[in-house]
Formats: structure tokens, sequence, C-alpha cells
């Protein structure tokens, strides 16, 4: 989010009292050397609107607004076999040193290259129907990164390829690149893989979501499931359309299985909603931090169309006097709760995988 023009004292007024966390405002006019006694926002942009800021600082500013712009999503797929990831990676360079254009004008506009992992820019034009054009093109630009991930003894390492994204187009066209390069190195068997509950069983697409709610994590704990979407077949339903459970009963059952440390499949309600045909493809999870006072709610959801795994973050606090407030964390924040969050994901994902094949 880029702001072209200044804004007015009115609108400075207004961003500080109703769109940005007191904390926050806070912090930022200390950087400043500008101490701020009052917690109470509509204080903070009664004073706040007078200051003058350079273009940097608006822009920052407009990053903190409670917007869901302003939260970062996300997606992971894998190329199973860590050893093609030099070959990976030379390939994308020679895609960018080439200037290679494909489909939607799509091209490699950037790579970092480090040891184990190169930072990826990918340009392409957006094709979209409207009132004025009946089609117009818009530029649009995605990074995504790639890099080596730990596996198991039976599964082993992978290359992992993440992207941060505004919609399901960007994913695509991250797909389109990879599986350009594959085709240019066909002999080499590059398998561009998409982290999907397809061919999982019942009880696994279960035990996908059963154990990411138990898993031990490094800085988080679990407070509450938010909510939890229940599908049969490829279609998104309600468990009482066909079953004797309701949306609400599910989601009392899980929330206690998960306070008493009990496993969602020995649960009365999941069980029911197995013997129906049911299963989990997605959750909003709120996990508060074991040693800071911020909270985090978090949606994972393993989407068909595209297929892909979508792992975002829905809303971010700040704990205060042991009140939730709205609270925009920093971009390379979030970057990196996500990453940690899709690594859980991805190994409890391989874990399913391994024991199958065991």
């Amino acid at each position: 989010m880029v702001i072209e023009n200044y804004p007015t004292n009115e609108a400075l007024k207004e961003v500080f009292a109703n769109n940005i966390a007191a904390n926050r405002s806070r912090a930022f006019f200390k950087e400043k050397g500008i101490l701020f006694l009052s917690s109470k926002r509509q204080w903070i942009g009664e004073e706040g609107q007078y200051f003058y800021f350079g273009l940097d600082d608006i822009n920052r500013l407009s990053s903190y607004i409670e917007t869901e712009k302003n939260y970062r999503k996300s997606s992971r797929m894998y190329i199973p076999k860590a050893d093609k990831f030099d070959l990976v990676v030379e390939t994308l360079e020679q895609l960018y040193n080439s200037g290679y254009q494909g489909e939607d004008n799509l091209k490699v506009s950037d790579i970092v290259i480090s040891e184990d992992k190169a930072e990826i820019q990918i340009d392409y034009s957006k094709k979209k129907p409207g009132m004025l054009d009946l089609l117009s093109e818009r530029p649009r630009m995605v990074k995504f990164v790639i890099e080596k991930a730990p596996g198991n003894d039976v599964i082993g390492e992978s290359i992992v390829v993440d992207i941060h994204h505004y919609d399901d187009a960007d994913y695509r066209q991250v797909k389109k690149i990879l599986d350009t390069v594959a085709q240019q190195n066909d002999e080499h068997d590059i398998e561009i893989k998409e982290i999907s509950l397809e061919g999982f069983s019942l009880d696994e697409r279960i035990r996908l979501f059963d154990d990411f709610f138990g898993y031990n994590f490094e800085d988080w704990v679990i407070d509450e499931i938010k909510r939890i979407s229940v599908k049969k077949g490829d279609e998104e339903v309600l468990p009482e359309e066909e079953a004797d459970v309701t949306h609400d009963q599910l989601l009392r059952g899980i929330n206690s299985a998960i306070l008493n440390g009990s496993s969602l499949r020995t649960n009365q309600f999941v069980q029911a909603g197995l013997r129906n045909g049911f299963y989990f493809s997605s959750a909003r999870v709120k996990l508060s931090h074991r040693r800071e006072a911020k909270r985090i709610e978090l949606d994972l959801n393993f989407k068909s169309r595209p297929v892909m795994l979508e792992v975002n973050i829905f809303k971010t606090y700040e704990v205060i006097d042991e009140e939730d407030e709205p609270s925009v964390f920093p971009q390379p924040e979030q970057i990196e709760y996500l990453r940690y969050f899709r690594n859980v994901i991805f190994e409890i994902y391989n874990n399913i995988i391994a024991d199958r094949i065991k």
C-alpha cells in the first residue's frame, strides 16, 4: 500500500483515534522522540494530528491500519526431492537472465540467491472485466521463497515454495512459472506438488487438524477454535444437514477436547461426523503468545479450487489490562509467524504420509 496524497490533519486525527492501536501509535511517536503518556486513542489523535510526517512515515502508518489488506496471507507447495534445489534455482535464474515471458506476460523480474534459499519475484498481467473497459489488464507482482525443509526418516528433505499473496491468481502464476521450470528439465523428473487433503482418508483428514490443535508450539498456546468448516465430498455443509450434530455442538466439543488435552478422534461429536462422511477443511484458531502480551487469529484453509493450502493471519491483538485490543503486527513479524505455522502443518502432513508408507 502506497499513499499518494498527503493526508489532512482531520484524516490523521481519524486514523490515530479510530484505526490504529494506541500502543502502536505510541511506539511510532516514541521512535521520533515524542512521548505520549495517555493510552487513549482519541487523545493521541487530538495531539498527533499536528505533527508533520514524511512520506515514509505516512506509508508506515498506513500499514498499521486495521484492514484486511494489512494482514498477510500465505500458501505453500513443495518439491519432494531436495537434491533438485540447485537445478530449480539455476533454471529460475536462466528465465530471469533470458527475459523469458509466458502467458499473461508472466516473467521472473527479480531473484536473490543465498545458501539453501532463493527469493523470487514474478510479474504478470491480470485480466479483469469491467464497466469502463470490457476487459482491462492490470500489472501484478508476487514474491515467493524457495528453500530446503527438513523431513522425517521416511519422507526425507523437501524443497518448499512459500508464497505471500492477496488472491488465488498469484498462486496460479507461481505454479505456472514452476511448471515451466519442470518442463525445461523434464529429464530430471521435477514434480511440483500441492499440499492437499485429496488422497487422505476421512480419519487422516481429521488427524491433521487434531495433531495441529494438540501440537506443542514453541511460543504459542491455543486459546480457542473460533470457527471450523465441515465438508462432505467437495461441498461445504453444516453437520446438521445430515447428522445429529449441530455446528455449535461440534465447536463446543472440539474446544472441550482441546482444554482437556484429549484427542478429537475420540470425541463423540467428531465420531458422529465421521460416521456420516464429514471431515474438516478449514479452521480459525486463536492463540496466545507464551511470553509476550499478544494474541493472533490464524486461518488454516485447505482449498480445492485451486488445490492449495492457505495459512492466513485473520487478526492480531495486543493484550492490555487483560483485554484484546486489535493491533496490526509489523509485516516482518507476521511473515515470521506464518512461516512457523506453515512448517508445523507441513511436519504433520509429512508424518501422516510417512505413517501410511510404513
